[in-house]
Formats: C-alpha cells, structure tokens, sequence
C-alpha cells in the first residue's frame, strides 16, 4: 500500500530522492522525501520503503536512481580529518 506523506501548512517537498543501499546479503531501495517548511525554514526527511511504493515510484526507479547517484558523484567534496 503506498505510503501517505503528510505535510503541514507551510510544508512543500523540495526533493525526492531514491537510494540504493546493499551489504552482505540485503539490498534496501529506499526513496528520501525531503520536506522544507518555508514559514520556519525548518527541514525534515520522510522515508518510502519499497513496498509502500506508488506504481509511478517503481517505474521511475532505476532512472531516478542512476542520476541521482551521478548527481551525488559530481558534487566536489573535501572531507575534514579534524587534525590540523
């Protein structure tokens, strides 16, 4: 059954984002709704596991996904040691 989003009066989805996750023996997709109250400026993210998925969710998967993680790839990063 698909999952229902609730949002409150300020609330808008900027940003869905879908995830795949693997290890040992298990594998997640899960799709990230991130959510932006512009009244507060407050942010929160809502998750969508795989069978609380709407058909339109499963079509877009896979291409979702592969830009998404493209889109993350290209991001240039540094990441801090916390020495100096």
């Amino acid at each position: 059954m698909p999952k229902e989003i609730i949002l409150g009066a300020h609330e808008r989805i900027v940003a869905v984002t879908p995830e795949r996750a693997t290890g040992p023996g298990w594998i997640n997709e899960i799709v990230w709704v991130h959510i932006v109250n512009y009244s507060t400026g407050k942010y929160r993210v809502e998750s969508i596991q795989p069978d609380e998925r709407t058909k339109e969710i499963d079509l877009l998967f896979d291409v979702a996904e592969a830009v998404s993680s493209k889109l993350v790839g290209s991001v240039p990063t540094k990441v801090e040691t916390g020495t100096k």
